[in-house]
């Protein structure tokens, strides 16, 4: 699946939104982005998009443009789960769905983007 956000300059922060997640499925949150790919494609392939559209949330051409306009606030949205291991996991580095069906390992991506920054 493509990574498509969108970069749009308010003020001195930068504000980037997953425009993608909403294109490919009608959901209203992550978790119904999530149940709807585990529904359509299974397990793997939810936990395979959410890993690609971690890996691609902020990238470098985001950073250097950001750079360029003298943005030097970044708000990165994550939401209580990040901190959730998978089912049967110990650690919230491991990829997996947690109890309430988010996919976890996200907080690997935050740390790589925290370290860009």
């Amino acid at each position: 699946m493509e990574i498509n956000p969108f970069v749009r300059h308010d003020g001195d922060a930068l504000d980037m939104r997953p425009s993608w997640m909403f294109d490919q499925i009608e959901a209203r949150s992550e978790l119904d982005f999530v149940t709807a790919l585990r529904s359509e494609h299974g397990d793997a392939y939810a936990i395979a998009t959410m890993k690609n559209h971690w890996a691609g949330y902020i990238s470098d051409k985001h950073i250097d443009a950001a750079q360029a306009l003298g943005v030097d606030t970044v708000r990165i949205p994550v939401g209580f789960w990040i901190m959730d291991a998978p089912v049967g996991g110990a650690s919230p580095l491991e990829y997996g769905l947690s109890p309430e069906g988010f996919v976890t390992g996200g907080l690997n991506h935050l740390h790589e983007m925290l370290v860009k920054l």
